[in-house]
């Protein structure tokens, strides 16, 4: 388990993923997964690297960090320890 910054939210398809920065010894890495059917019911995926990030962060009226991702805006859930590869 490593402690990572975490932004949640939704793409324009209405699908759900969590974003996780590690601050590592090369500088931030950046790791995604999915909130999917697996089968059985719904859970999170496993968290997959993001070589090339291209997110642009902001701080919106209320002072907190996000995120603009592709179409959607991810929002910034504060810190947490998460299991990443």
């Amino acid at each position: 388990m490593k402690k990572v910054t975490i932004f949640w939210g939704e793409n324009s398809f209405g699908k759900h993923y969590e974003l996780a920065i590690y601050n590592g010894e090369n500088g931030n890495e950046f790791y995604y997964r999915d909130y999917i059917y697996n089968g059985y019911g719904m859970g999170w995926s496993k968290f997959h690297k993001i070589d090339d990030f291209n997110g642009k962060f902001y701080i919106d009226e209320d002072g907190k960090t996000q995120i603009r991702w592709g179409f959607g805006i991810i929002r910034n859930l504060g810190e947490g320890r998460r299991k990443i590869n």
